[in-house]
């Protein structure tokens, strides 16, 4: 009976403690959240039973809303204590400790995961600080640290800094490369765009150190082997050590060169019926007995593509198979065609464009939803897209649609800066010092157009434009501009004269084809031409006009272009032939009609050969319309200084016709190539001649002038300057030579 009694008691008091009853909830603690919200968290109601798993409960959810630091749950007396310690609220953020990045950049990164009258979340606070460490490592500071610091207020208030020393830039002490024995580590160095640091790469980021960059580099040293013949080649290790100091990195190459394999054969063979391979046959641009280069198989890739995609098979492949004889370092090469899937597009999406409108990237595309997929399209697609120069990277995926045979593309930018201030110095023989300030953006509100505003200011020249440019006008490939110019210029040297302008010009233009643009414009200026009328003989200042004009003028561009580069063009062609008529309006009236074209021919990856040629014929005009060469246009000679001249004075009177033309060489200057340095090697001739006075007047012939020189071109971070020797081998008795010249302009 005993037993009964004391095991009866034993289980009344597990009972007392597994199910309890409270008749009030005291909460204490409490500062900025109401009562009633803490309760609303609490699974226990006065009243009713609970258990211990309960009072668990309510601390997990308690403790899950992060809005305190500190919470306890007891029960005395059937009343539910409940004690709270509140996180403190942040009042300010501060960084303290940054120049390399801005307060703005550095908020980005805290962007919806603290603020300023939010809780404080030590947690996040420790995130924030090792995003904000990487921030500067990718800017290459591995050395950098960030402390977080509290400093507690009033009211529970707290002040979050970031205590950030930025440290110095982790620069590549050291590029190494082993295993390779065809090529040394200097042609090496120059495929990559990973450098060594040097005093001179104060205004680039190549020689820092980003992982991003190293994968770029492998893939331009696969190419380039694979390029030279050696498909064998691969890296077997890329490794960036950062030094105790953690203020240096040693980058090491461990590659595999291989055999370098040359085309023992090449053909082409079709698979679809009535498409014969004989007909394709030019497109082939590896020959036979060549080295084994993957670019010229892409090429021809490419072009067999286009060929074959514009007879109306627009779903074949083409399928470049190579066969290695390892033994005998050859290998045989069969383009194959052959019909492919029938793919059509379902749809395109575009990503990463947070400022560029998606309208703007899509009127660049060749494909659009329910167009057959076609590889040469899309390729030309991308490659549009990229000229933009809006995105600083571009990439495309195509995965299955949501019924067969229908693909998905998605295109996705990354966006880069597209506008900002410009300014510098240079010097011209012919202008003298000049200096020049201005703003350019060529993406406005991310909708395509170009705005641009230049102010030069030289010792005999100034000059102020501002242009603005709408391309794809009303949604049509239509490119509408106007500007507005003002200029002073100073020839009282040359041609005894100092002219004025103050200009407006309206344009458009629009393609005629893939590779032919035509403009057309109209020009109204408002002219003085100042005459120093004490230096005048004969009867000059009768025949010619000087004074205030108007000049009222249309003028017409066709234009032709094959080159692989706008800026900095290495293979291809163009030409242009440009018409004006001045006379609708005003009182200048002349027909002036120019045509020219440029070729280039690259001998190797570093040297190019240029052939430029462009004449002209004007009828009527004034001084200033007419025709002079020398200075820039043609070295060797003064500005203005090739020509007719005036017998008495000896000053440019300008022809009616002229013609010029240049073969140029491009060489590389060794290590110099990353300065921005290359060489020039030129050969120039032309003539300038007719006018509207008689022999006994002028000087005015059409014999041929020439010259030969060497040169430094220099494209430096504020703009481009070049630097020439010339000598001149034909002339006349009154031209006027200039051995050195020194021309540049900051852009």
């Amino acid at each position: 009976m005993r037993f009964v009694t004391f095991f009866a008691v034993i289980f009344a008091c597990i009972g007392v403690v597994s199910a309890t009853q409270v008749e009030r909830i005291q909460v204490d603690g409490v500062q900025r959240v109401e009562v009633e919200t803490v309760l609303s968290y609490l699974s226990i109601k006065p009243g009713q039973d609970f258990a211990q798993e309960e009072i668990d409960a309510s601390l997990k959810t308690l403790f899950h809303t992060g809005l305190f630091f500190d919470v306890r749950i007891g029960v005395h007396a059937k009343t539910l204590h409940v004690k709270l310690v509140e996180r403190p609220i942040i009042s300010h953020i501060v960084f303290e400790g940054n120049d390399k990045i801005s307060d703005k950049t550095l908020k980005e990164l805290i962007k919806d995961r603290t603020a300023v009258r939010q809780v404080l979340n030590r947690a996040i606070v420790q995130e924030i600080a090792k995003d904000i460490q990487r921030a500067y490592q990718a800017r290459g500071r591995f050395s950098a640290s960030v402390v977080p610091q509290i400093i507690r207020r009033p009211e529970n208030r707290v002040d979050l800094i970031f205590a950030i020393s930025e440290g110095p830039i982790a620069t590549i002490k050291r590029i190494v490369f082993v295993g390779n024995h065809r090529f040394p580590n200097e042609t090496l160095l120059e495929e990559i765009s990973t450098k060594e640091e040097r005093w001179w790469r104060f205004w680039s980021y190549d020689d820092i150190y980003t992982p991003e960059r190293l994968e770029v580099d492998k893939r331009a040293l696969r190419q380039f082997y694979r390029k030279h013949g050696y498909a064998d080649f691969k890296i077997l290790s890329s490794t960036a050590e950062l030094s105790i100091d953690r203020k240096d990195f040693f980058i090491t190459f461990v590659v595999d060169e291989g055999a370098c394999y040359s085309v023992h054969s090449v053909s082409l063979q079709s698979e679809i019926k009535g498409l014969h391979a004989a007909d394709f046959l030019s497109c082939i641009a590896i020959q036979k007995g060549g080295i084994l280069d993957v670019t010229c198989i892409e090429k021809t890739v490419t072009d067999l593509e286009g060929k074959v995609g514009a007879q109306g098979y627009a779903f074949a492949e083409i399928e470049p198979k190579i066969t290695l004889n390892r033994k005998e370092k050859t290998a045989d090469v069969v383009f194959l065609i052959r019909r492919g899937p029938k793919n059509f597009v379902q749809r395109i999406d575009i990503g990463g464009n947070s400022r560029t409108l998606d309208s703007v990237i899509r009127r660049e595309l060749q494909l659009h939803d329910g167009d057959p997929l076609n590889a040469t399209k899309m390729k030309k697609s991308i490659q549009n897209v990229k000229d933009l120069d809006y995105f600083e990277d571009v990439r495309v995926q195509v995965d299955p649609g949501s019924t067969p045979n229908y693909q998905a593309v998605k295109i996705d930018v990354d966006e880069k800066s597209t506008g900002g201030f410009k300014f510098g110095a240079g010097v011209s023989t012919g202008d003298g010092i000049m200096g020049m300030l201005g703003y350019e953006e060529r993406n406005l509100l991310g909708r395509g157009q170009s705005v641009e505003l230049n102010f030069t200011l030289a010792r005999r020249y100034r000059s102020i434009c501002f242009d603005i440019c709408q391309p794809y006008f009303m949604d049509r490939n239509l490119l509408v501009g106007t500007a507005f110019s003002t200029y002073k210029r100073d020839r009282a040297q040359e041609a005894g004269y100092k002219g004025s302008s103050h200009a407006w010009d309206g344009y458009l233009g629009y393609p005629l084809s893939e590779h032919v643009w035509h403009r057309l414009g109209y020009k109204i200026s408002l002219d003085n031409i100042e005459e120093y009328g004490a230096r005048r003989r004969l009867s000059y200042a009768d025949k010619e006009r000087f004074g205030r004009s108007t000049c009222s003028q249309t003028y017409s561009v066709l234009s032709y272009s094959q080159l692989d580069s706008k800026r900095d063009p290495t293979t291809g062609f163009s030409c242009f032939l440009k018409n004006c008529f001045s006379g609708i309006g005003g009182n200048v009236h002349f027909r002036r009609h120019e045509i020219g074209g440029s070729y280039y021919y690259p001998l190797t990856d570093s040297w190019v050969l240029v052939s430029r040629l462009r004449g002209g014929v004007i009828s009527g005009g004034r001084l200033l319309d007419r025709f002079s060469l020398g200075g820039d246009d043609f070295h060797g000679f003064e500005t203005d200084g090739v020509g007719p001249r005036e017998r008495t004075t000896s000053e440019a009177i300008y022809g009616k016709y002229y013609y010029i033309g240049t073969f140029l060489a491009r060489v590389p200057l060794g290590a110099t190539k990353e300065l921005g340095l290359r060489g020039i090697v030129f050969l120039e001739y032309g003539s300038v001649w007719g006018t509207i006075f008689n022999k006994r007047e002028v000087y005015d012939d059409s014999k041929l002038r020439m010259s030969a020189g060497i040169g430094i071109e220099w494209f430096s971070p504020l703009g481009p300057i070049s630097l020439t020797l010339s000598r001149v081998l034909r002339k006349q008795p009154y031209d006027r030579t200039q051995e050195f010249q020194i021309t540049g302009l900051v852009s």
